[in-house]
């Protein structure tokens, strides 16, 4: 951009959304140090003396606590609790990219850090991003219906939907009061809804998903993973597979948005529940654009 352009944006913009990130969980470390690093240190340099929203994730929560810690809430107030990031290169760039934001909020610059949940496709009709492919819980959700199967283990487990439309709205809310300043807030959709309630919405759509053992889970994991052709089918499993994640035994980080929920209510903003309409909404569109088969009957039309 010519310096004279970029002179005249900074002196029109009073405030900065931030929502420009490399958010697929894997890839070349370096790329993600350009564009989620750097790319933050450039739009705090543009953002002096204005008001800026920096869009990060809750994955920087971690996925496991590090052995011997247990019972790991992470709130919003929270940035470095020990957490173990898992090697995800772009969870460990956006957690740096906070740091950098927390030492200027710390100094006096105005930012608000947003860190979103699973974004998920619209409530109104599932539609999601281009890069479906590149979200890693879509890929996972890919995966179930592949494999036709998820460990017991999981059945139990809660599920989160944010759908992007929602998400959208409670982000302009907190850009709508001065409050929000030096704070930073957790936009999830608290309406959980369990795994093995999703299996019978599937099944509702023709894909069957059994319940099965852990070790047995496991093990048909392992034996996928040596036919190479499986390596697409797999690929939402593949990376906590390779860390020894599956098999369970590690302690969640629970991601605490109690102070979110507050705030949101008292700007009259609540999140919708997840229901049977919604699920069947989202997995329509991942079969609609060829994300995940179709059933036998569709591929005779």
């Amino acid at each position: 951009m010519p310096e004279e352009e970029y002179g005249e944006l900074r002196q029109k913009i009073d405030t900065v959304v931030h929502t420009a990130a490399l958010v697929k969980h894997y890839g070349d470390s370096q790329e993600f140090q350009r564009i989620n690093i750097l790319g933050v240190q450039n739009i705090l340099q543009f953002s002096k003396n204005k008001s800026l929203f920096h869009i990060s994730t809750t994955s920087i929560a971690g996925d496991y606590a590090k052995q011997g810690q247990e019972n790991l809430y992470f709130n919003e107030d929270s940035l470095d609790i020990g957490q173990n990031l898992g090697g995800n290169c772009y969870v460990e760039s956006k957690f740096e990219a906070e740091k950098i934001i927390s030492r200027h909020i710390q100094d006096g610059f105005k930012a608000t850090i947003i860190r979103v949940g699973n974004l998920t496709g619209r409530q109104t009709d599932g539609v999601f991003q281009i890069n479906i492919r590149d979200n890693k819980f879509y890929q996972i959700l890919k995966s179930i219906i592949e494999i036709s199967k998820i460990p017991k283990s999981w059945a139990k487990k809660d599920l989160e939907f944010t759908p992007v439309d929602l998400c959208s709205r409670a982000i302009v809310k907190l850009l709508q009061v001065e409050e929000s300043s030096g704070k930073t807030f957790h936009l999830l959709n608290h309406n959980f809804i369990k795994i093995n309630n999703v299996t019978k919405i599937l099944l509702e759509m023709g894909y069957k998903v059994d319940i099965v053992s852990d070790n047995s889970f496991y093990k048909y994991l392992q034996d996928r993973l040596s036919h190479i052709n499986n390596f697409d089918t797999l690929l939402g499993l593949v990376p906590d597979l390779q860390k020894g994640k599956l098999n369970y035994n590690t302690s969640a980080v629970t991601v605490d948005f109690r102070f979110t929920i507050a705030a949101l209510r008292q700007l009259d903003f609540e999140w919708a529940p997840i229901d049977e309409a919604y699920i069947k909404k989202v997995f329509a569109y991942m079969r609609l654009v060829g994300f995940v088969k179709k059933l036998p009957q569709e591929l005779l039309n």
